[in-house]
């Protein structure tokens, strides 16, 4: 079950859109960005949730969060993510940091572990 991941939804891309704007807005967040539906991205997505509970300091407030964009190709997800994660194929996973500025990647195809996804995740905890 995952407890820090927000799912976008695939049939409705004006309120994925959404869904990860108000995601992005949320000052206090470091997100890391999933992106597919690949058994690769579905690994990631596992191991980025468990990792998050690293950060957590109370039921409702944890540091770190998980986006999962499965649809990467809509229209309005694009035209909204491409100024932050730039454009082209999407990558496997992107993390933010708190000001919303992309602090690093794992393409589509790297090797990652929960070790890599850590370490993606420290890099979003930089200013």
């Amino acid at each position: 079950m995952l407890k820090n991941t927000l799912i976008v939804p695939e049939t409705d891309s004006l309120l994925a859109a959404k869904m990860i704007r108000e995601s992005i807005d949320a000052l206090d967040v470091i997100l890391m960005f999933i992106f597919g539906k690949s058994a690769e991205a579905k690994q990631a997505v596992e191991w980025s949730d468990k990792l998050c509970e690293k950060t957590r300091i109370s039921e409702i407030r944890n540091m770190r969060k998980v986006v999962w964009v499965r649809d990467t190709e809509a229209s309005p997800i694009r035209k909204m993510l491409d100024p932050i994660i730039g454009t082209g194929t999407a990558p496997l996973a992107v993390v933010l940091n708190f000001y919303d500025k992309k602090m690093g990647e794992i393409p589509v195809g790297a090797e990652f572990d929960p070790l890599i996804l850590e370490a993606l995740f420290l890099k979003g905890h930089q200013s």
